[in-house]
């Protein structure tokens, strides 16, 4: 999907899902906002390969079902619709 609505080189990218939810694991300040505005008006938080080695980084993490919902709990009040 991320290259799908025009982000080219997407394991260039500075901020991603899956650094957003690093940053949930290691409770760290977010590095900055990764939302992409698209202009067909949909939001994007792009991903990555990242994402893929974020699976077996949160095996070990304390309420790893939470991890992405907390890193889009302060985003919910922008959008009607979240879609993961």
């Amino acid at each position: 999907l991320t290259v799908s609505l025009g982000v080219k080189n997407p394991d260039e990218l500075d901020v991603s899902l899956s650094t957003l939810m690093q940053s949930a694991t290691e409770d760290e300040h977010p590095p900055g906002n990764a939302i992409i505005a698209h202009n067909e008006g949909v939001d994007l938080l792009p991903s990555n390969i990242e994402l893929s080695g974020m699976e077996t980084g949160l095996f070990n993490v304390m309420s790893r079902e939470y991890v992405l919902k907390s890193c889009i709990e302060g985003m919910r009040k922008n959008y009607d619709y979240i879609r993961c």
